[in-house]
């Protein structure tokens, strides 16, 4: 199943923020031809299940905010999701479980940050624990995030052919997984390298073509042009971020927000090839 691109934000911890978000971001779809869903993220840990404080609160809600947090809007499409982190991918399916309830009625699906999907043993753990999930949710959106760490375990072992390793260990995914993020900054707002993304990229690509492709890492309005080699070859590129998208108290500066979305909505309005067949976001909790 393919999914519509996004454009995402990701680490909103309030309703307000994100009602101010949605509402700019319906401004921008006005007059544009091609009109993608708006990704709105909430970071979530292991504590966030427990509905406790993050050790970093600035960062991951409590569990207990989370379905507060997502908010819908019939004039823009908005697509719903909570970035997970885990360090227990052994009962990964009991979590997803617990993060569906939490996330409500308005939850589209999740994004699960680094994970070690080059480790056998822990990747076969994981698939079996998405089929287990995905028994109950067969229509959830699932993003994988391809880590810094993952990469660069792979580069040291193979070489120049990392790149066909890992498109081989997300195509054992199967149809569990319907996007890959590459983020080599892992929320730290490290700029993306476009020429490594391209090289990963198409060979995920040619391994498995139904695959969501997105990039993460420093993005910003002025970013986005520059990065037109990678939209043009990879038509309907997801794109994320998080840390350019706030000060150093961790606020929103809503000014480089706006820039943000003002240009994707142009720039992605554009580009996309509005003739590719895509299921639009479907809630979990109907």
């Amino acid at each position: 199943m393919r999914f519509a691109p996004y454009v995402g934000i990701n680490g909103y911890l309030w309703p307000l923020e994100v009602e101010n978000t949605i509402a700019f971001w319906s401004e921008q779809l006005k007059g544009v031809r091609n009109k993608r869903p708006l990704m709105i993220g909430v970071s979530a840990d292991q504590n966030s299940l427990l509905c406790d404080k993050s050790l970093q609160e600035k960062r991951y809600a409590p569990g207990s905010r989370i379905q507060h947090v997502f908010r819908t809007d019939d004039s823009a499409k908005v697509l719903n999701l909570i970035h997970y982190n885990t360090n227990n991918p052994n009962t990964l399916s009991d979590q997803l479980l617990r993060l569906t309830d939490l996330g409500g009625r308005r939850l589209h699906g999740f994004q699960l940050n680094d994970l070690s999907i080059n480790r056998p043993a822990v990747r076969e753990r994981i698939i079996s624990e998405l089929a287990k999930y995905c028994v109950n949710y067969p229509n959830v959106r699932i993003i994988l995030q391809t880590s810094s760490a993952v990469v660069s375990e792979l580069e040291n072992v193979f070489g120049e052919k990392a790149p066909n390793e890992l498109a081989r260990h997300i195509a054992s995914f199967g149809g569990f997984v319907s996007d890959i993020l590459f983020d080599m900054s892992g929320g730290t707002g490290k700029l993306l390298d476009a020429e490594k993304a391209m090289r990963y990229l198409s060979v995920i690509h040619q391994e498995n073509s139904s695959l969501g492709l997105g990039v993460a890492g420093g993005l910003e309005g002025r970013v986005l042009p520059g990065l037109s080699d990678l939209f043009f070859t990879f038509r309907n590129l997801n794109i994320d971020t998080e840390r350019k998208m706030k000060d150093v108290q961790g606020r929103f500066d809503w000014l480089v927000v706006h820039e943000y979305l003002s240009i994707a909505a142009e720039f992605c309005g554009t580009i996309d090839d509005p003739a590719d067949p895509y299921e639009q976001p479907s809630l979990i909790n109907r």
